[in-house]
């Protein structure tokens, strides 16, 4: 049986494809276009996961679909996007376009966007069984779930709604520091150890947390849902200085911003996991979401939590959503778990080998040394670059084609 998992249409678009349960590929669209955080339908992606599965078209089983149109577009139109003037998402386009653009005819399966997040942790985990966390901006209604998965199963018990979300909250003050949203977050968390929390307790007033699952945003100071930013003039009013234009100075207050925002952030975070340990007490948990992509809270949450082990989905953002999909898919049709076991590794993209590399280097015109075969001489000649205080990257599969980049010296491809 041939799966393939689909995310598309708000950003990073991705593809995969499971075979009999065992994912075979991965990639996302902008691998292919160079076009970052590309959001259109993955039609290239789609295209290298069908030729490394040797499969064609009429060969696909079954396309899973990371979220519900129609349920996105309840909220969407409870937000106010049917206003006059304002563009109004067509929620047939993504199986308009899947018919149309990747050429299928077979049967398409929609799951909730959180759904999707949730099984591509769990179910990649190699856990039996675990609790599973997930955490973004927005999918339909959804913002923050909390779940169990055992074997094949996998359920959301509870869950936080729009505009009450903990991504909206990072991304918002993310765009008052002038960086640019659902993009940027991860140069915030870099800005916070630069910073003290002098504004934690300032910041703690934009959110009231529950004592279960549910938390609530001070709808104030946030003007995401039908205005044309993230903020309102109250938080500016709040925090005491007007939001940091894109080009202007880094001071001492948007570092003290960005580490008091990332403190808040684990706090409410740790709070809300001790709560999920509660309903399922597991040892296990599993994290996946946009906000999971946030390494320092992750690190917290595994030395402070209540679980033993923690796995985070790799690809936590929309692009993991892909593989979730087609968990789910592959599940509904089986009535078993995918046998994908624990993901040891992302090298599911396209790959080249050392020869190839260097015929694109000398296509290019670049001055490229050939260490093939010589190890030793391309470690002596890292060393010394790197003694010179040059900068040396490098890039390693698990297999003998090497999933890098020319741009790259790399060990396995033998080239600098």
């Amino acid at each position: 049986m041939n799966i393939v998992g689909l995310s598309a249409h708000f950003h990073e678009a991705a593809c995969c494809l499971l075979h009999n349960g065992r994912l075979v590929a991965a990639a996302e669209e902008e691998r292919f276009t160079r076009i970052k955080h590309d959001a259109a339908l993955p039609a290239r992606a789609w295209r290298f996961c069908l030729e490394t599965g040797g499969i064609d078209v009429d060969e696909v089983d079954a396309v899973a679909y990371y979220e519900s149109p129609v349920k996105k577009l309840g909220r969407q139109l409870w937000a106010g996007r049917s206003r006059a003037g304002t563009w109004l998402p067509d929620p047939h386009r993504a199986e308009r376009e899947i018919r149309e653009m990747l050429g299928y005819e077979g049967p398409i399966h929609f799951f909730d966007h959180h759904l999707s997040h949730a099984a591509s942790s769990f179910f990649y985990s190699g856990f039996e069984e675990a609790a599973v966390l997930t955490v973004d901006g927005v999918g339909e209604w959804d913002t923050t779930t909390y779940g169990r998965g055992r074997g094949h199963e996998l359920s959301l018990l509870d869950s936080v709604e729009f505009p009450d979300s903990l991504g909206l909250l990072y991304s918002t003050l993310t765009a008052y520091l002038g960086f640019r949203v659902n993009r940027d977050e991860y140069k915030v968390m870099g800005l916070a150890p630069y910073g003290e929390p002098r504004l934690l307790d300032t910041l703690r007033t934009l959110i009231t947390v529950g004592p279960r699952g549910d938390y609530r945003l001070d709808p104030t100071c946030f003007d995401f849902v039908k205005g044309e930013r993230m903020y309102s003039a109250r938080l500016a009013e709040r925090l005491g200085q007007p939001p940091r234009e894109r080009t202007g100075e880094i001071t001492s207050f948007h570092k003290d911003v960005a580490r008091s925002l990332q403190e808040l952030l684990e706090e409410v975070l740790l709070e809300k996991v001790r709560y999920l340990h509660d309903r399922v007490p597991s040892e296990n948990l599993c994290l996946a979401g946009g906000v999971a992509l946030n390494c320092v809270a992750n690190g917290r949450i595994a030395r402070e939590g209540p679980f033993e082990r923690l796995f985070v989905q790799p690809a936590a953002g929309d692009a993991g959503s892909s593989l979730g999909a087609a968990a789910l898919a592959h599940v509904r049709l089986t009535g078993r778990r995918p046998e994908v076991g624990r993901l040891e590794h992302v090298y599911l993209g396209p790959s080249f080998t050392a020869g190839e590399v260097f015929e694109v280097l000398e296509a290019a015109g670049l001055d490229a040394l050939d260490f093939r075969g010589r190890e030793g001489d391309l470690l002596e000649a890292t060393v010394d670059r790197l003694v010179a205080g040059k900068v040396v990257s490098s890039a390693r599969a698990p297999s003998a084609r090497a999933a890098c980049s020319p741009i790259r010296a790399c060990p396995t491809c033998a080239t600098a």
